[in-house]
């Protein structure tokens, strides 16, 4: 099951793309109202369960998708990584609000051994393939 944080593209974007995955769905109750004016998500409404808050919803996941402005997914990172529950992480570019604490949060990221996707379509770009070859020589 995913939990989504993120009430905007969280919910149009990737709840109909997880559901389509065979994923089960919780949300915070206080996106319902958001879910229920989108008459295209409807449809999805038995593969959505509702939790009382972001923390709830959290504890009752085994993945996350952090759709939410980077400041806001800084913050989230480290309780989502506080969660054994939770295994998989979908996280939105940038990582952070600034590059040192994107920097945190990717070590602390790479060190829990979750598993984790960045939507960073640069990398198909010939200099994001150079900061990926940098990368990965720095962190093996």
């Amino acid at each position: 099951m995913f939990a989504i944080l993120g009430s905007g593209f969280g919910i149009y974007g990737y709840l109909p793309a997880l559901v389509g995955c065979a994923q089960r769905i919780v949300l915070p109750v206080r996106y319902r109202a958001r879910f229920c004016d989108r008459p295209e998500l409807v449809r999805f409404t038995p593969d959505v369960d509702w939790a009382e808050n972001e923390n709830t919803a959290l504890s009752c996941a085994d993945g996350v998708v952090l759709a939410l402005r980077p400041i806001n997914q800084s913050e989230w990172v480290p309780r989502c990584l506080a969660h054994s529950n939770i295994n998989r992480l979908l996280l939105e570019k940038p990582l952070a609000h600034t590059p040192e604490v994107a920097a945190v949060l990717f070590d602390d990221l790479l060190r829990s051994k979750k598993t984790f996707r960045i939507g960073y379509t640069f990398r198909f770009t010939v200099w994001g393939g150079a900061v990926i070859k940098r990368l990965e020589r720095i962190h093996g």
